[in-house]
């Protein structure tokens, strides 16, 4: 039995994303065509993030951007208009941070803020509560461990960069940036 013979049994919900993927095939052999060729070169670009020279904040958005991009190209190839959407205004948002990161006090910032995550991620565990005895014990040591490690770094970035620090690492709300960027109208999107 072919796909289309498949998708032609199937019915409703579960026949529509097979003929999209049947309908993208047929009717944009170019966006297929694309995304074979980036998936090829992708190999390629990736360790040219890695450059002696590359700040790590390159790095780290770089990594981040090409997952986002793939995740676009899926939504696109499968039809999944919503998740395309939240998708390519991430990347738009990779795109404000890369031109971000162009200034060296901006990356310093950038590469501090994972000190937020981190005291963030060791102050909440949802699993605890249903640990018992010894278990819990540990967990909670662990993460008292890991705010006390991580505090003194976050207080000293905290007191450099301001309490706007621990909402968002950048000083500019995304809005402005696009604005300085020339990008005011993209930014709507």
């Amino acid at each position: 039995m072919s796909r289309g013979d498949l998708a032609l049994e199937l019915e409703g919900v579960v026949a529509a994303p097979l003929r999209l993927v049947e309908l993208a095939a047929e009717n944009t052999p170019e966006l297929v065509t694309a995304i074979n060729s980036y998936a090829s070169r992708l190999a390629r670009y990736t360790p040219a993030l890695r450059h002696a020279d590359a700040h790590p904040a390159f790095l780290v958005v770089g990594i981040v951007a090409i997952n986002d991009f793939n995740d676009l190209l899926f939504d696109c190839v499968s039809g999944r208009g919503r998740s395309a959407l939240r998708t390519a205004r991430t990347l738009f948002e990779h795109h404000l941070n890369l031109l971000a990161l162009e200034d060296d006090d901006t990356r310093d910032r950038f590469m501090c803020h994972h000190l937020v995550g981190t005291f963030m991620a060791a102050s909440w565990n949802p699993v605890e509560p249903f640990l018992k005895g010894a278990d819990r014990k540990a967990v909670r040591h662990r993460q008292h461990k890991l705010r006390r490690d991580v505090r003194a770094e976050l207080d000293e970035a905290i007191a450099t960069y301001g309490n706007g620090f621990l909402r968002q690492w950048h000083p500019a709300s995304l809005r402005d940036r696009a604005m300085a960027a020339d990008l005011e109208a993209e930014n709507g999107f």
